[in-house]
């Protein structure tokens, strides 16, 4: 299992749905900058994220163009491009998601020194 961060804008609106059992479930993509430290390019790793419970909750409240920052478990998959080439894919499936909107569970401020 390879458990992993990413760190992102979202190319698009978040989008909602239900489980089977009428659960929350929440379906985004990021945009992830892999540019390498000497490329002249840049370079981005789509990432499709699968949410459900608290975190789908929080990447429901998020917008196209937001930073989203979600750790979890990545699965790699495969898919047939338009272009007829085998091309690879990876979903993240968070236990906890990021946004500039997400409060402390707390709801309170953090006490300044």
């Amino acid at each position: 299992m390879i458990y992993a961060s990413v760190h992102g804008r979202l190319g698009a609106d978040p989008v909602a749905g239900e489980t089977k059992t009428g659960k929350l479930m929440v379906r985004a993509s990021v945009a992830v900058d892999v540019t390498p430290h000497n490329a002249e390019e840049p370079e981005t790793l789509w990432v499709s994220l699968l949410a459900f419970g608290a975190a789908a909750e929080a990447l429901d409240r998020a917008a196209k163009g937001e930073m989203v920052t979600a750790q979890g478990r990545m699965t790699r998959g495969h898919y047939t491009g338009r272009d007829g080439a085998l091309r690879e894919s990876w979903t993240l499936i968070p236990d906890a998601v990021l946004t500039a909107r997400s409060a402390r569970p707390s709801g309170k401020r953090r006490a300044t020194a």
